[in-house]
């Protein structure tokens, strides 16, 4: 007949105290326990130091242990609150042109035609409908080159002698009021947060200048009339919406400027409490 060992105790964990206490009584003979079974209590405890074995079972702290405790439950509450303090920006990220906003002009040859002079150079300012250059048409009859709106000369495109079809561009020029708009061509998916009264960063020879959204055109153009608009490179599949930046200073008219629309901010603890 086989002898079974007692049944263990479920749902219970080892305990260190327990292991030690019944260590001591093991040194007893098992007849000496059948014989007194009553009195297996007091000799356990007897024989074993209790305090002793608690105080090897408890881990010790030092002072320098509970000093760096302190310091980085300290730092962890400083992250904290610098975190929720921290700003959230969502903002657009691109690239304008410095021009007003009706754009870029380009003065166009009205007729097939030979380029025989011009009259004016670039950064010459000129009034709408005066003569920039003069020509002889391919039907032999002369023909004159004027300027749709007043404003500065910007780039000049031909040279005299050149053969010019209807629709080439002679030259262009930038509009009265382009030293303080930033024209901003924006992809029409990206543009869907931008509203009139939002700050913008203009950047310009890594300079920073402040300002404003004071225009957010309704019908988006295709990316080949906003590229003549804008005299960026744009890709001609896309649909851009024309955003106009006034800049609290005056920047170089007809440079190209990166620009940063600010669409909101806010911190992370507004975020949280906003959220419950």
């Amino acid at each position: 007949m086989t002898n079974s060992g007692p049944s263990p105790v479920r749902g219970r964990q080892p305990s260190g105290v327990m292991d030690a206490i019944l260590d001591a009584v093991a040194e007893s003979s098992p007849d000496e326990l059948a014989r007194e079974p009553k009195v297996f209590r007091d000799r356990a405890f007897a024989r074993v130091d209790i305090p002793k074995h608690i105080d090897k079972l408890l881990p010790i702290t030092t002072p320098k242990i509970w000093i760096a405790l302190v310091g980085v439950a300290l730092l962890l509450l400083a992250g904290g609150i610098y975190a929720a303090g921290t700003p959230l920006v969502m903002s657009v990220t691109t690239v304008g042109r410095v021009v007003a906003p009706s754009g870029v002009v380009r003065v166009e040859s009205p007729v097939d035609m030979s380029l025989g002079k011009l009259e004016v150079g670039e950064g010459q300012d000129v009034i709408e409908g005066e003569l920039l250059g003069t020509g002889t048409a391919s039907t032999g009859r002369p023909a004159d080159l004027r300027s749709p709106s007043g404003g500065t000369v910007w780039q000049i495109l031909a040279t005299p002698g050149q053969a010019l079809a209807v629709g080439d561009a002679l030259l262009t020029v930038l509009p009265t009021g382009s030293n303080d708009n930033v024209l901003v061509p924006v992809e029409e998916a990206a543009a869907q947060g931008i509203q009139v009264g939002q700050k913008a960063t203009i950047t310009s020879a890594g300079l920073d200048s402040p300002g404003l959204v004071s225009n957010v055109s309704t019908t988006p153009l295709s990316g080949v009339r906003a590229a003549e608009m804008t005299a960026l490179a744009l890709d001609p599949l896309a649909t851009y919406v024309l955003v106009s930046i006034t800049a609290d200073n005056s920047v170089a008219y007809g440079a190209a400027v990166g620009v940063e629309i600010i669409e909101s901010e806010s911190t992370v603890l507004r975020e949280i409490v906003s959220v419950n």
